[in-house]
């Protein structure tokens, strides 16, 4: 048994890290290689199909309906998922997908920075001293970018902030209801829907000429 869960808690790691690979990968090649610049109405379909995708598979009873949702966390939880959505992908127009891949290590550094102050833990010095060679990498690669952007670096760093707030949060919600993470990640799209797309509309990016004129300059591109 124990043998099978750390098979499990494996598993799950590969399956994270291949999805956060190719989501990363599509969303840098539709504003790169295609030129599609507008990250925030990337988000508010992504957003859309994640809740379709939910709401499918719970009549298959594939998952469940989130019930009793821990609403004083969730203003906080939205807050953090929509800043991390934002930032990280508005960093990642503005960088190259391996410095933001490497900047994004650093989160580890912020993770425990709000767990000491959230849920009041305490580390090892294992712990500690294996966050510190990863920033100190993730640091020595950014000071050897051709192609830095403080912009791009700073939105990197917001971004770390706002998923270590909302893995924390997560696991503090977790400690006051019995909602799973998939239910708070259904939840937290859901309300920023809205956010979302009045962003994309304030950006100009829901303009039907500029889209137009995108998917004409890459279909004559091509």
């Amino acid at each position: 048994e124990g043998a099978m869960e750390k098979l499990r808690s494996v598993m799950g790691g590969c399956y994270y890290l291949s999805s956060s690979i190719l989501i990363s990968t599509l969303n840098k090649s539709l504003m790169s290689s295609y030129g599609f610049h507008f990250p925030t109405l990337i988000l508010t379909f992504q957003n859309l199909m994640t809740i379709s995708i939910f709401s499918i598979l719970i009549p298959c009873g594939l998952v469940r309906k989130p019930s009793n949702p821990p609403w004083r966390h969730l203003a906080g939880l939205t807050f953090s998922y929509f800043m991390n959505m934002t930032a990280s992908m508005s960093a990642m127009n503005l960088t190259s997908l391996l410095m933001f891949s490497t900047l994004r290590r650093t989160s580890s550094l912020w993770v425990l920075v709000f767990e000491c102050w959230l849920l009041g833990k305490a580390f090892n010095m294992q712990v500690l001293l294996s966050v510190v060679v990863v920033v100190t990498g993730a640091l020595v690669a950014g000071s050897k970018d051709f192609l830095f952007d403080l912009r791009g670096y700073m939105l990197a760093i917001l971004a770390n902030i706002s998923t270590s707030m909302y893995v924390v949060l997560i696991k503090k919600s977790h400690q006051d209801s019995t909602i799973d993470s998939l239910q708070l990640l259904a939840l937290t799209s859901l309300l920023s829907i809205v956010p979302l797309a009045l962003l994309s509309y304030l950006c100009g990016e829901v303009s039907r000429r500029r889209v137009r004129r995108t998917a004409f300059d890459n279909a004559t591109r091509g």
